[in-house]
C-alpha cells in the first residue's frame, strides 16, 4: 500500500516537470502492492481465525504450565479461583454452545498468586507449603529458588515470576512457529487456488474467443 502510495506521488512528480511515465506499467506496479497487501491482510485474518478456533494460545499456555508444574498440578492450578477468573464466559443473558475455554494469558503476578492459592500457608504474606509438591522437579525448582532468596518472601516471589516470563518466552516462540507454518500453509493454498482460476479464466476467454463468429 505504501508503495503505491509513493509511486502515484513520483508519477504526479513525473507529470509537473513534463516528464512522459509509461502509464500501464506504474499501473500494474500499483495493483500488485495492493494486491500483495490485500493477500497479507486476508492471511493474517485466516491465521487469527484458526487460531482462536482451536485455542492455540490456551493449549500454549498449559502446555507452558504444564512443563513448569508438571501433570500432577497443572489441573489444580487452572482450577484455582485466580485462574478461573480469566477465563472467557459468556456476558449474564447470552449462551454458548462452547465450554469456557483455558484463558490464553496470564500475567507473571498471576501465576505467583495461583501458587500461593495452590501451596500457599494460611496467615503467611507469601510463603508455599512445599510439602503440597508432589512433582519432584517442581519441588526441587522451588526449593532452589528459597534457598537463592534466603527464603526471603519478596524475592521468592520475584524468582517465581522470572521463572514463568522465562518459559511463556518459549511459549512464544511455540506460537509463532505454529503461525509460520499456517501462514505458509494458507500461502500455498491461496496461490493454489490463483493458479485454478487463472486457469479457469483462461479456458473460458479461450472457449469464448473460439466460439465466436469471424
Amino acid at each position: 500500500m505504501v508503495c503505491g502510495v509513493v509511486l502515484q506521488s513520483e508519477a504526479l512528480i513525473a507529470v509537473r516537470n513534463g516528464v512522459d511515465m509509461n502509464w500501464p506499467v506504474v499501473e500494474v506496479v500499483i495493483g500488485l502492492a495492493f494486491f500483495f497487501w490485500l493477500m497479507s491482510v486476508l492471511a493474517s485474518a485466516i491465521n487469527e481465525a484458526i487460531a482462536n478456533v482451536l485455542a492455540l494460545r490456551s493449549k500454549g499456555l498449559t502446555r507452558g504450565l504444564t512443563s513448569m508444574l508438571g501433570e500432577e498440578h497443572v489441573t489444580d492450578f487452572l482450577n484455582t479461583a485466580i485462574v478461573l477468573s480469566q477465563r472467557k464466559t459468556p456476558k449474564p443473558g447470552q449462551t454458548s454452545r462452547r465450554p469456557s475455554r483455558q484463558p490464553s494469558y496470564l500475567s507473571a503476578s498471576l501465576f505467583a498468586e495461583g501458587l500461593q492459592e495452590l501451596f500457599g500457608q494460611r496467615g503467611a504474606a507469601f510463603r508455599l507449603d512445599l510439602a503440597m509438591v508432589t512433582n519432584q522437579h517442581l519441588r526441587s525448582r522451588l526449593e532452589t529458588f528459597a534457598d537463592k532468596v534466603d527464603n526471603d518472601s519478596v524475592r521468592f516471589r520475584k524468582e517465581l515470576e522470572d521463572w514463568f516470563d522465562a518459559t511463556m518466552e518459549r511459549v512464544s516462540g511455540w506460537y509463532k512457529r505454529r503461525s509460520h507454518l499456517i501462514l505458509f500453509l494458507i500461502g500455498i493454498t491461496v496461490i493454489g487456488a490463483l493458479i485454478l482460476l487463472g486457469q479457469s479464466v483462461h479456458d473460458l476467454w479461450h472457449a469464448i474467443t473460439t466460439a465466436m463468429p469471424r
